[in-house]
């Protein structure tokens, strides 16, 4: 059976998988044509690249 992943774990996958192919990480339009291909629709993908951007990088900022 085919495991089921979350929305992030297949960002992710997608992300690395794109990755190991080519060598770099995929810039933003690269990043928007994977999710694209992964199915996912212009409103979900914007609304996780504003997550993402929202989002702390490291935990000094969270303070």
């Amino acid at each position: 059976m085919t495991p089921h992943y979350h929305t992030p774990d297949r960002v992710r996958i997608a992300f690395q998988a794109f990755e190991l192919a080519h060598g770099y990480r995929p810039n933003r339009e690269e990043q928007i044509a994977i999710l694209r291909a992964e199915g996912f629709d212009p409103e979900t993908i914007a609304f996780f690249r504003e997550a993402a951007s929202a989002a702390p990088r490291h935990t000094q900022e969270v303070a």
